[in-house]
């Protein structure tokens, strides 16, 4: 077990103080925090010391949200957060894992971050003991990951006994790639009819190779080939049921529950409600129905669990 900072060993909160958590810098960081905070409310009960890990951290900043609430909506528990990204994803900047280390040493340098956070290749074994690690988060990552097979089996062996984990990130289903601003092309499979498709939607002002073109002068011509080298060989949708069928192999319970509250979350700070730190149960029914339907609009929200009661 790491070394336990006096911070992370105790965080006496007040009624008030539980109520003015720090701001989310992001609607996926609020709703990954609920989350977790529900997720928690199962597990809590028979461990004391929680180990978090976010896969696919980037610049640190939901590690950063998450261990800035969680000691205060659970004073009587240690916290230990680590972080992994990978060296080879084609996505991050070059140089960008030492920026991650610095801004966590900056926001909590009560924490030594430079024995919290690792780096590896995406077909590496992620750098973890067996059963040492209680949640997994990850944030708009699985849309990126080539090998699920890998990421799910990794996934287990790193989870303890009933540990979780939470990722949210768009299926194949979505209308709206969000990276590249158009709809349906991570439907295309094809590269030239992918980089004419994007040529098609800039001509009527959508897309980013506009303002690509404006801020680093490539033609368009050039950007569309650009993100369409983009869209085959760094993002990787899969469908629903496949997503499924990689967390069943590996031994993972897995459901897309709280999928809804993600968008409940928008419409709450569209209308100035105060955020929901933790979920309620719904029924099969209204879970499948907003499921079905919400795949389409953006992100869904993946609860994998290692557990496994039957027995002859």
């Amino acid at each position: 077990m790491p070394t336990v900072s006096a911070r992370e060993t105790s965080c006496p909160v007040t009624p008030t103080e539980k109520a003015a958590l720090p701001r989310a810098a992001s609607l996926t960081h609020l709703h990954i925090l609920a989350v977790v905070n529900t997720r928690l409310a199962e597990i809590a009960h028979d461990r004391r010391d929680i180990t978090i890990c976010d896969v696919g951290c980037g610049n640190g900043s939901l590690l950063s949200y998450l261990a800035s609430c969680l000691p205060l909506l659970w004073p009587e528990h240690r916290f230990f957060f680590e972080g992994m990204d990978v060296s080879d994803s084609g996505v991050q900047a070059e140089g960008f894992f030492d920026a991650t280390v610095a801004n966590l040493a900056a926001a909590h340098p009560e924490i030594d971050w430079s024995k919290r956070l690792r780096i590896v290749g995406s077909k590496e074994p992620w750098p973890f003991e067996d059963g040492s690690v209680d949640i997994i988060t990850s944030n708009q990552v699985l849309e990126h990951v080539f090998g699920h097979e890998h990421f799910m089996t990794e996934s287990y062996r790193v989870l303890s006994s009933g540990g979780v984990g939470i990722h949210l990130f768009p299926l194949r289903h979505v209308l709206w790639e969000d990276h590249v601003k158009v709809p349906l092309v991570h439907k295309v499979r094809q590269h030239d009819l992918i980089r004419a498709y994007l040529k098609g939607f800039s001509r009527i002002g959508l897309g980013v190779l506009k303002q690509h073109q404006a801020a680093y002068g490539h033609t368009i011509e050039y950007s569309a080939e650009e993100h369409a080298d983009f869209l085959t060989f760094m993002v990787n949708y899969k469908s629903g049921r496949e997503i499924l069928d990689h967390c069943k192999a590996a031994g993972l319970r897995s459901t897309y529950a709280h999928t809804f509250e993600f968008y409940m979350t928008l419409v709450r700070r569209v209308l100035g409600m105060k955020p929901v730190y933790r979920y309620r149960k719904r029924g099969f029914a209204f879970s499948l129905l907003t499921y079905l339907f919400c795949r389409y609009l953006s992100s869904v929200t993946l609860i994998s669990e290692k557990k496994q009661i039957y027995s002859r």
